[in-house]
């Protein structure tokens, strides 16, 4: 499956935006205002967000299977709602010190997860 969001500027990720995504091989252009979500063929996310603010919406990635890692650069992520990442087969996460919330049940089901860096961004 591969989804074009070029021509879309969205402020937020919505709720609900990936649940039960089984596969998900690309996706491309602007999902996040300025922020380029392209996972490469091992299910990493690059999440290069460059406004202050942001939040990862309740079950935007929940059920994502194809998702096994995400990078949060610049460190403008200042929350992460509730099962942002239910469900999905996460690895490893970096939270950068400026995410202040994470919310209930943020990786809840994810029983891949083996690495979560704290602070450190």
């Amino acid at each position: 499956m591969r989804l074009d969001l070029e021509k879309v500027a969205m402020s937020s990720l919505p709720s609900y935006l990936m649940v039960m995504v089984l596969v998900l091989s690309n996706i491309i252009g602007r999902v996040y205002a300025r922020c380029d979500v392209a996972p490469n063929k091992d299910g990493h996310v690059v999440w290069d967000v460059s406004i202050r603010g942001t939040s990862v919406r309740q079950y935007a990635f929940s059920g994502c299977l194809a998702l096994k890692s995400i990078s949060f650069t610049n460190g403008y992520v200042t929350q992460i709602e509730s099962s942002a990442f239910s469900q999905t087969k996460l690895e490893s996460i970096t939270l950068p010190d400026s995410v202040i919330r994470l919310g209930a049940s943020a990786f809840f089901l994810c029983t891949n997860l083996q690495t979560v860096n704290l602070g450190t961004g």
